[in-house]
């Protein structure tokens, strides 16, 4: 903007008089500068913001570990009450919980699985007392904690033992010595394992005696024989009363299965060791048991006989010939040659004898001078002879 004019003044004097001083009274222009405002200081507003979101922080967390302790006074509550399964759930649910929330208090959070697996001790004694004993020990078995491992080793140990003597108690030896044996497999360093030790020579020889009277003798015997092998001479004492009946089940067992041999033996045992019992008697009623003897006729070429049979007790040669003698037991070969005598004394030889073309015959080794097919009648085992080939 250009500058205005300068003003020109004109003054009037006197003569003699000196001439005032003209001013220039032209408006000056000023510099102006401009300045930042004062600035106030923010940091108390920033520190109260900070105080105040730690005391709201603190505050919230705070409430969560009132909650977090009351859900876990709760679980307990609730474990007390009977109602394992809710108290284990909310254990789990306090153990799966984090975040910074939690860092004025973890205790209860640390504590929750601990917490969660001595409920499950809980309740398998609750279930063992109801019976559900199988179950009981598989929650025991669930435990894992290092810090509770004694302590499930012995809940599961005792409420075995507890069970095996409610059981014998009842009569139930099998079951009985199946809960002994748990103990001894999954506790053997437990206090109730060494009771297990004392008690299941006893129970065994009940569990014999009920296999006995099932029909098992022959895994009768056997559990017997291990006990009279052991050291517990009363357990031992025990076994000698139940050994005859035992035995004489193994042997009717055996004999059923056609297990002739095997029959003999047994029931031979219980004569030589028990022979003045019951069972010996009756032992040697079965050893001396007449045993049917079956075979077929037939002709050279195959063909089927029919007609007599009989069985000589005694043979002798005389010149020309030989001659026999009873007792004789008869029967009659069908159209099939096919034959059974039914009832022979155990023993022989015993001669067959065919009525043919009028005569009674029988096969003479010529090298002999005896009986070509001598029978012999064992115990316990019929007869069958092969085919009886007559010329």
């Amino acid at each position: 903007m250009p500058e205005p004019p300068p003003l020109h003044t004109r003054y009037s004097h006197a003569p003699g008089v000196a001439a005032p001083v003209v001013t220039d009274v032209r408006p000056r222009r000023t510099a102006i500068t401009w300045e930042d405002p004062p600035r106030r200081r923010r940091w108390p507003i920033v520190l109260l913001v900070v105080v105040g979101a730690g005391l709201a922080f603190v505050s919230v967390a705070g409430g969560v570990a009132r909650a977090t302790a009351d859900a876990a006074a709760q679980a307990a509550q609730l474990a007390d009450q009977g109602h394992y399964v809710q108290a284990i759930a909310l254990d789990y649910h306090l153990a799966s919980l984090g975040g910074p929330l939690l860092f004025l208090d973890r205790v209860d959070v640390n504590n929750a699985p601990a917490n969660a697996q001595r409920t499950m001790l809980k309740w398998a004694g609750a279930l063992a007392a109801s019976g559900k004993v199988d179950q009981a020990v598989a929650l025991t078995s669930s435990v894992t904690d290092p810090r509770l491992q004694a302590d499930a080793s012995h809940e599961r140990a005792s409420l075995l033992l507890k069970a095996a003597t409610a059981a014998a108690q009842q009569g139930d030896y099998v079951t009985a010595v199946r809960r002994l044996r748990q103990i001894l497999q999954t506790d053997a360093a437990s206090a109730e394992a060494h009771q297990a030790t004392t008690l299941l020579p006893d129970y065994q020889v009940g569990e014999a005696s009920a296999l006995t009277a099932a029909g098992r003798g022959a895994d009768a015997v056997a559990i017997l024989d291990a006990v009279s092998s052991g050291s517990e001479a009363a357990a031992s004492q025990k076994a000698t009363g139940v050994y005859p009946a035992a035995l004489l089940a193994a042997g009717q067992e055996e004999i059923a299965a056609t297990s002739y041999k095997e029959a003999q033996a047994t029931l031979r045992r219980l004569t030589d060791m028990y022979g003045g019992t019951p069972q010996a008697v009756q032992a040697r009623s079965l050893l001396n048991a007449r045993q049917p003897v079956s075979g077929t006729l037939v002709q050279k070429n195959g063909h089927p006989i029919s007609g007599r049979v009989r069985l000589s007790r005694h043979f002798t040669s005389v010149p020309g010939g030989y001659i026999t003698s009873g007792p004789f037991y008869y029967a009659n070969a069908d159209n099939s040659g096919n034959f059974v005598i039914g009832s022979v004394p155990v023993g022989g030889p015993y001669v067959l004898e065919v009525f043919h073309n009028g005569n009674w015959t029988t096969l003479i080794d010529p090298n002999t001078d005896q009986p070509a097919d001598p029978v012999m009648v064992e115990s316990l085992e019929p007869a069958a002879l092969t085919f009886i080939v007559i010329p």
